[in-house]
């Protein structure tokens, strides 16, 4: 929605990629990493560590470490950047497409085992501490509108910290619930199937969402397909022990986290939780009047990620002659964002047909500072969301308790 317009059917999309996390850690010691930052020595000192009969022994002795030298030339000490997609892809790509002796596959298949208990304990311990700056996470939620959604790749719980700042979140908070378990919480229907679940329990709803379109370190399920707790992940605080050491409270089974690897094949089909979450996003995404990525680099290989992403060019069949209408927009918010390679890629995504279409009817705009952008754009946001809040309680205030007067409402965390 543009600033200051309250439409209705107007709303925003935000989308966050690692380059928001980075940018709300990169003050620490040790910033929550970018995909070819994993295997520096820094994380790898401080977060490759016993755990139980996880992983007990050193960096050097494990098969993580044999086929990052064999197969990607690492050398460790030496700077060697590794893309961590890179490795996922060539784990999974190997152990699905080619066939291999029974010594290879269980070296495969431990390094695969090695890189997601590394991953998710240095993404864990990395985004646990609550963050009470300017970040972007913070900033966002703050500046939402009842009917703007945030949708993050990312798999850190720095959005668990910053969901009390959002001031629908209390309206948001149900639906969130429901999208993690449709047969629990306030929204549940039992005569009604998940699809009507999805059409009209979640999707219809007059309330923007928060998804974890990839999953996350906060998310567990069981690790057995056929218990209910399979398809339907639980928060784990952060704090609490990672899901690994726990237990599924349906049938006893060991709990994993619910995360979509960065592999070149991942698919938003993986399981119903995830596959729901895409569908939201995309009706959303499909009817929004402004979208604003952060921090994504829209790597070639996110197939089904990149597909999301072009819903948001109108169809010039269906608004022909409307476009002064419907004209969205459209906010990049990267350090590349000057760079002619990554306009490319933009372009392919985005543009439309000019010799279709009479007029642009995508309004985009760059950013290469991540300040610039919050200062211009996100902070004027909260200012008019906490304004327009403030008014619609003292309203409320009003006509509840029949009042002329002024109503002071009550203090909360933006009135202090």
């Amino acid at each position: 929605m543009w600033l200051g317009h309250t439409a209705k059917d107007d709303y925003r999309v935000y989308l966050l990629g690692a380059g928001a996390s980075y940018h709300d850690t990169m003050t620490k010691r040790l910033p929550l990493p970018l995909a070819n930052q994993f295997f520096e020595e820094k994380y790898l000192e401080e977060f490759w560590r016993s755990r139980s009969n996880l992983v007990d022994y050193p960096f050097e002795d494990s098969n993580l470490h044999k086929i990052l030298k064999h197969s990607f030339g690492f050398i460790r000490k030496e700077r060697t950047a590794v893309n961590v997609e890179d490795v996922f892809s060539f784990l999974e790509v190997y152990l699905s497409t080619y066939n291999s002796n029974t010594s290879t596959r269980h070296i495969l298949e431990e390094a695969r085992r090695e890189l997601l208990i590394y991953l998710i304990d240095l993404i864990r311990m990395l985004s646990k501490d609550r963050n009470v700056e300017d970040t972007i996470h913070n900033l966002v939620l703050m500046s939402l509108g009842k009917n703007d959604s945030v949708f993050t790749f990312n798999w850190d719980v720095l959005i668990d910290y910053s969901k009390e700042l959002d001031i629908y979140w209390k309206k948001r908070e149900p639906v969130y619930k429901s999208i993690l378990n449709p047969y629990s919480g306030p929204l549940v229907n039992e005569e009604k199937t998940m699809e009507w679940h999805y059409r009209e329990g979640v999707n219809k709803g007059d309330i923007g969402l928060i998804l974890r379109l990839h999953g996350g370190v906060g998310l567990a399920h069981c690790a057995d397909q056929s218990c209910p707790g399979n398809a339907t992940p639980i928060e784990l605080y952060p704090g609490t022990p990672v899901a690994e050491f726990d237990s599924c409270s349906f049938c006893g089974s060991e709990l994993k986290s619910m995360i979509l690897p960065p592999f070149v094949h991942k698919t938003y089909r993986s399981n119903r939780f995830i596959n729901l979450q895409a569908r939201l996003a995309a009706d959303r995404i499909k009817s929004a009047t402004e979208l604003v990525i952060i921090g994504y680099s829209f790597p070639e290989s996110d197939y089904e990620a990149i597909t999301l992403l072009r819903l948001f060019r109108p169809n010039p069949d269906l608004f022909a002659g409307m476009s002064d209408l419907i004209q969205r927009k459209l906010i990049i918010v990267n350090p590349d964002a000057e760079n002619p390679i990554f306009q490319e890629k933009l372009s392919r995504i985005f543009s439309p047909n000019t010799e279709k279409w009479k007029y642009d009817m995508i309004n985009m705009k760059l950013y290469y500072s991540t300040e610039k952008f919050l200062n211009e754009d996100v902070k004027p946001r909260v200012d008019w969301q906490l304004k327009e809040y403030k008014n619609e309680r003292e309203m409320n205030a009003r006509k509840s308790s029949g009042a002329a007067g002024r109503i002071t409402p009550p203090v909360d965390w933006w009135e202090k």
